[in-house]
């Protein structure tokens, strides 16, 4: 009999500590098993239920920041994202509401009539407003007051239909069009008697005089050109056209001589009618622009490699 009564001791035992342990694991899980987390008693969301919170002046809610709605907290602080102390939302029907909301339209109405026209103004009071959207919904409007607006960085503006521009004032650099650079050179050698245009950016148009030339080639050819326009004269006519024919390709030989050199149409003509040879030549700027870069100097000795002027049209050009 003592056997069978200590079986039956065990037994006892091992119930109470089989009920011991259910009981614990049901306690701390049991609101992850099916069907007995229906029960209330083992249902964990209780502590993250905002319960309101109540004050000297009514109901309060919950307590929000301004800037982050999305925060929630039972008690007075600072908001946990941003630092700012938060601020009370009242529990819908509280008269706290209601007076805050007419005192609200008021003091809109009062700052719309005194500052009418100002660029901006604020019509905030400090809390938060419950109203019905058309949804039927209820919401909250945030208000935050002058001091608040000013830490916060907050302006308001009247609604205007303008352009939207800005100036930018920078430093950049002038380049040249390449395209629009003129070299000013000779095709024959010679010796420079005057500089017309004597200093570098200085403007030019087109046919204006650059400088004049002395080269003895030129000479000579002038003198051939005028032997050569007699000879037509006298021979052009002639009853053998193997002579007349002579005279003309002499003439139009030294004429096209003339022009490769680029002596101009109007300095021929001048030379056919004077018929006298000039010991210096001018020499005309073929574009419109400034002078950018300057080598023509007087009694200075030219080749025709040589660059005397630049000149570049400044009408277009690369920033």
């Amino acid at each position: 009999m003592t056997q069978i009564h200590k079986k039956k001791q065990y037994k006892v035992v091992g119930i109470v500590l089989v009920l011991i342990f259910v009981s614990l694991a049901l306690y701390k899980y049991g609101s992850s098993i099916p069907l007995i987390n229906k029960i209330p008693f083992f249902q964990d969301d209780h502590e993250h239920v905002y319960r309101p919170v109540f004050d000297e002046e009514g109901e309060i809610e919950y307590w929000t920041c301004a800037m982050h709605p999305s925060v929630r907290l039972k008690e007075p602080g600072k908001c946990p994202i941003c630092g700012m102390e938060t601020i009370p939302v009242w529990k819908k029907g509280n008269s706290r509401v209601d007076t805050e909301a007419s005192q609200a339209k008021a003091e809109d109405k009062n700052n719309g009539e005194d500052m009418e026209g100002m660029q901006g103004h604020d019509h905030s009071t400090m809390g938060v407003r419950t109203k019905r959207g058309n949804d039927g919904e209820a919401k909250s409007i945030f208000s935050v007051t002058p001091e608040r607006q000013q830490l916060i960085g907050v302006k308001t503006e009247p609604v205007m239909l303008r352009t939207i521009d800005k100036e930018i004032r920078t430093v950049g650099i002038v380049e040249i069009d390449e395209t629009r650079v003129e070299d000013v050179n000779t095709k024959i050698k010679g010796w420079i008697d005057k500089v017309f245009v004597d200093y570098t950016w200085q403007y030019v148009k087109k046919g204006d005089p650059l400088f004049s030339i002395y080269s003895p080639e030129l000479v000579s050819t002038q003198e051939e050109f005028l032997l050569a326009l007699r000879s037509k004269d006298l021979l052009g006519s002639n009853q053998y056209s193997e002579i007349a024919r002579g005279s003309h390709s002499l003439l139009e030989a030294t004429r096209r001589r003339l022009e490769l050199w680029d002596i101009s149409e109007n300095q021929i003509r001048e030379l056919e009618r004077t018929g006298k040879v000039k010991t210096s030549l001018i020499i005309y700027s073929p574009v419109s622009g400034n002078v950018v870069e300057k080598n023509a100097f007087e009694n200075m000795h030219v080749e025709p490699n040589t660059v005397l002027y630049k000149i570049a049209d400044l009408s277009v050009v690369w920033v």
